[in-house]
């Protein structure tokens, strides 16, 4: 079954997230005209003529004309973590005898200890981009890298530690492209029928709720139902198109 949301007392900002740019809509042709600041997928939208909610925005975006206000996240980011007495606060998988990763899989963000405390202070800071959120996956542990039996190691015995963190959102990229690779491939297979015209701006997936992960939002747009994901990213940089 699916896995309820990860309860949280912080709260996510308000966003889009851009999940597809149809081919031929009004996105893809302003990025063929800018590519320099082109548009892609999973950058957030923060703003619709002015509008910041998730339902104002959603109401906006059918209007004639629409002035978007765009953020791009980093795909990694950088932090501290000090245990002073406590638990680091996160729980993390460890790979199976015999098998190694390059990273750790973050599976849990705890109720207390540092990580919460961290998390915490980049929220009431406006840091989107430097929450923790699980599934992202920790790439380096004080230096130790592209190694996940070491790297775990390290977690367990440290009393504090650096952290290299990678965003969930760039594996899931890779798992849609193969998807995306793969419907292209039935569209052209005889005697299969394809998926439709690609109407509207972009497919997109509201955020806003919880900043604990798992399943959130209002839906998205163009006939795409909303699915689960992360609440939490940085804001920079941004554009504002004028057409």
């Amino acid at each position: 079954g699916i896995r309820p949301p990860e309860e949280s007392p912080l709260v996510g900002p308000q966003a889009l997230v851009v999940r597809r740019i149809h081919e031929g809509a009004l996105l893809h042709r302003w990025n063929l005209h800018y590519p320099q600041i082109a548009v892609k997928i999973q950058d957030r939208i923060i703003s619709i003529n002015g509008e910041t909610s998730v339902e104002a925005m959603q109401r906006e975006i059918k209007q004639p004309k629409v002035i978007i206000k765009f953020q791009r996240y980093p795909e990694s980011f950088k932090l501290k973590l000090f245990k002073n007495g406590q638990r680091l606060g996160f729980r993390f998988e460890r790979p199976p005898p015999g098998v190694n990763f390059d990273d750790v899989k973050l599976t849990q963000v705890l109720e207390e200890g540092a990580l919460l405390e961290y998390n915490r202070a980049q929220v009431d800071a406006g840091r989107w981009h430097a929450v923790v959120l699980p599934d992202m996956r920790i790439v380096t542990a004080n230096g130790i890298t592209k190694d996940a039996h070491e790297i775990s190691e390290e977690l367990k015995r440290c009393e504090e530690v650096e952290l290299e963190i990678m965003r969930a959102e760039q594996t899931m990229q890779t798992t849609m492209q193969v998807k995306n690779k793969i419907r292209m491939m039935a569209h052209l297979l005889p005697g299969r029928s394809g998926t439709g015209g690609a109407g509207g701006i972009a497919s997109l997936f509201a955020t806003g709720a919880a900043a604990g992960g798992g399943a959130g939002g209002s839906g998205g747009l163009d006939g795409n139902k909303g699915e689960g994901g992360e609440h939490f990213s940085d804001g920079e940089p941004s554009w504002r198109p004028a057409e």
